[in-house]
């Protein structure tokens, strides 16, 4: 159970809640006492999780996150039981492979998920979450948001985006000495059916989703803004600044930083199981 004396009986929204991180994150919530809205695209993936959790304090609504009218419906539902306490924006998708050979279409799919629906979320229940004096939103990003992701350029792009829109709108909340707090997670490859057949580089593991979703919302009730897991790549941006960019190459290359996508197999995110 994970900082339950923050998350009992509160609201929590979370989007690709049907497996791998977001199923994870739900589960945890649920021991610490939360209520749930678990949002996915695939209705089986939420049937199976609402049976796994076993309680009446999750409830499912099934939809495409890019659709405004199911993310009004979604916002209706919170008016009406009271509002929102917290923000999940975990939906993804990534489509692996050298930039050239991944279609224009899937490009453009990444960044609409990725990226302009995650805003669109966050622009729709920031009225719910502004003056809320334990408001969180927690946005689920990558370090492939802080160096080069090769293999899956647009995914990276869609990170980057998502960590530069996070910290703007921080800044935002700060001069309006709003309460919220924002959290954007970082966290190298986790072991779920997105990043099938990847390899993290060298001195890195494949993280376990129950134990990145404690420790992110350990460090969301706490306020903390950035989660990067592992630890030590929050040095990596500062060391990727200071060196000479060929330097740079050749130890992404080293690490096997470079090829860590080239045997991905996993779904898109998007595909059905």
């Amino acid at each position: 159970m994970v900082a339950s004396s923050f998350y009992l009986n509160r609201r929590v929204l979370v989007t690709g809640a049907g497996r791998g991180l977001g199923a994870a994150l739900s589960h945890e919530l649920i021991e610490s006492g939360a209520r749930v809205i678990g949002i996915d695209l695939h209705a089986h993936l939420l049937s199976d999780l609402k049976h796994e959790l076993k309680t009446e304090n999750f409830t499912a609504f099934v939809g495409d996150i890019r659709d405004q009218n199911f993310r009004l419906e979604v916002r209706r539902f919170c008016e009406k039981e009271g509002g929102l306490d917290v923000l999940i924006n975990n939906a993804g998708v990534v489509f692996g492979g050298e930039f050239s050979k991944v279609s224009e279409k899937d490009h453009a799919l990444t960044i609409e998920i990725n990226l302009v629906a995650l805003m669109n979320w966050t622009k729709d229940f920031l009225p719910l979450l502004i003056n809320n004096q334990a408001g969180r939103l927690i946005q689920i990003a990558s370090v492939s948001g802080l160096i080069g992701f090769p293999l899956a350029a647009s995914y990276a792009a869609s990170k980057w985006g998502v960590i530069g829109f996070s910290e703007s709108l921080d800044l935002e909340l700060r001069a309006q000495a709003s309460p919220l707090k924002i959290t954007v997670a970082c966290p190298s490859y986790i072991q779920t059916p997105l990043f099938e057949g990847s390899k993290p580089p060298l001195f890195t593991r494949v993280l376990e989703p129950n134990q990145i979703a404690k420790r992110i919302l350990a460090k969301a009730a706490k306020g903390k803004f950035f989660v990067v897991d592992p630890v030590f790549m929050r040095g990596v941006p500062i060391l990727k600044a200071l060196l000479p960019h060929e330097i740079w190459q050749g130890l992404m290359k080293l690490f096997g930083a470079n090829a860590g996508m080239r045997g991905w197999t996993g779904r898109s995110g998007i595909t059905p199981s």
